[in-house]
């Protein structure tokens, strides 16, 4: 469930006990590139901003992603640019570094697709934004 909200910046997703994620985003971001939801079972999928309807005072908000026993509960709504990179880390200590550009865009009211295969019992644990790397600007080398 995604929350559309005026003047606010946007705020980390917080966790319901219905398994709904709020997340706020501002009316300026539009324009943005697609964020990406990531679930716990390690799905995930990147949906545009401009998909979602502004709620006003007193909304229920906007479905974001079909929470199932399949996909799980979502763990995670970074916002990111088209450069860089989302890593998801599990409990059993699995790791993979994704481009945001390969996570596939599709609406928001999908399941998603699987980034990280995971075994029973496991979760995703965390999921990390590496920004991407800057281009040295002394020529590139580097002196110990």
């Amino acid at each position: 469930m995604i929350y559309f909200s005026g003047p606010r910046a946007s705020h980390p997703p917080s966790q319901r006990e219905d398994g709904a994620a709020s997340f706020w985003l501002t009316r300026g971001c539009v324009d943005q590139p697609p964020h990406p939801s990531l679930t716990e079972n390690g799905y995930g999928k990147r949906t545009a901003a401009d998909e979602y309807r502004l709620t006003n005072r007193g909304g229920k908000g906007v479905i974001n992603v079909k929470t199932t026993e399949r996909n799980g509960k979502v763990v995670g709504i970074p916002q990111v640019t088209e450069d860089a990179e989302v890593m998801l880390i599990s409990q059993y200590g699995k790791i993979i570094r994704i481009e945001s550009k390969f996570i596939r865009e599709s609406g928001r009211s999908a399941q998603g697709v699987r980034l990280l295969n995971i075994e029973a019992g496991d979760r995703v644990a965390a999921a990390v934004v590496i920004p991407p790397e800057e281009e040295p600007t002394n020529g590139g080398t580097l002196i110990q």
